[in-house]
């Protein structure tokens, strides 16, 4: 997985597996009933999912490591056979590399990893020639042509280096031959200070080292690593897992209600879906957990007992304003 992109067709296998597995246990003759998409149980548990590896993501996050290997260490000897092959050399760092359309398998893997990686990495300036002025995100994680398109459009030189831009600051116009002075001022004053002798740093911009990890990178594939607000209370906490996932379930309205059952075609002989607690509504999760008046006096001795002002009202605000109203 970190050498080659894996084929659709066997991520697709693997997780068949995977589901088969997860619904059914190890019975995998019997019908299961598939609770949630997979694509969600997937996600990060502080991303809102169960922490369950995505193949495909994980797979792009491990591909993801050699633009950081090539970025870092341009002069090792498979970087050498990749900079021949591609003429990645010819531009002004790797980041600024139009894959080919005719590539190598493996080439083509790491290439698909190539714009989410650009995203996350920055360039730290020290004597500025290994840095496009345009292309790399130096200027506070941004690129400077996506800051001043017009300023782009008129430059002669799009490739251009800081190093070699600093030698036409007393004449600006050369460059760019239709741009105003007022124009090149806000880009003038941002050019930084290339005296010192040291390559160009790259950082990573995802994580404290400063250096790529795989957990960053894959965090961030899956849709820019976004946090659950309700992680802490799902998965931060002492109570068994069997009942973290059971809550969580809740909180999804996946779990096997009455009505969840019925919209799932488990229509069973002579049933409704009628509250066997209460026989006076569906049984759907808002009355199962709140409506209901079996529910209602379970909630009014816990709230008894743990000195609550009100009882929970929705689902939704059971986590976010009733147990954090708990907290002492």
């Amino acid at each position: 997985m970190s050498i080659f992109k894996l084929p659709a067709w066997v991520i697709k296998d693997i997780d068949k597996i995977r589901r088969d597995f997860l619904w059914k246990g190890p019975n995998l003759g019997s019908k299961e009933v598939r609770l949630i998409a997979w694509s969600k149980i997937t996600r990060l548990r502080d991303m809102g999912g169960w922490g369950i590896l995505n193949l495909q993501t994980f797979n792009n996050a491990l591909l993801g490591k050699w633009w950081w290997k090539l970025t870092c260490n341009p002069n090792s000897n498979w970087a050498k056979i990749i900079n021949a092959n591609y003429s990645i050399s010819d531009t002004v760092g790797v980041l600024s590399h139009t894959p080919p359309r005719n590539k190598s398998f493996f080439w083509a893997g790491v290439t698909s990893t190539l714009s989410p990686f650009r995203s996350c990495i920055t360039k730290s300036i020290r004597n500025g020639s290994s840095t496009s002025l345009w292309s790399d995100r130096w200027h506070d994680g941004l690129r400077l042509k996506d800051c001043w398109p017009d300023l782009f459009n008129d430059c002669t030189a799009p490739w251009i280096t800081i190093r070699q831009f600093t030698q036409y600051l007393n004449n600006p116009e050369l460059l760019f031959p239709t741009s105003t002075p007022n124009m090149l001022s806000a880009l003038l004053e941002n050019i930084p200070d290339c005296s010192q002798t040291q390559d160009d740093v790259h950082t990573w911009t995802l994580d404290k080292s400063g250096t790529i990890t795989i957990k960053s990178f894959y965090k961030f594939l899956i849709d820019g690593g976004t946090r659950s607000s309700l992680y802490l209370l799902s998965w931060k906490n002492h109570c068994p897992s069997k009942i973290t996932l059971f809550c969580w379930l809740a909180g999804e309205d996946k779990i096997l209600t009455l009505s969840n059952l019925f919209k799932k075609g488990y229509n069973f002989q002579n049933s409704t879906d009628t509250c066997v607690l209460c026989h006076n509504a569906s049984e759907n999760l808002q009355h199962l957990f709140i409506d209901c008046e079996f529910s209602k006096r379970i909630w009014a001795l816990f709230s008894q007992i743990l000195e609550a002002n009100s009882l929970p009202q929705t689902i939704p605000s059971l986590w976010t304003i009733w147990i954090p109203s708990l907290a002492p």
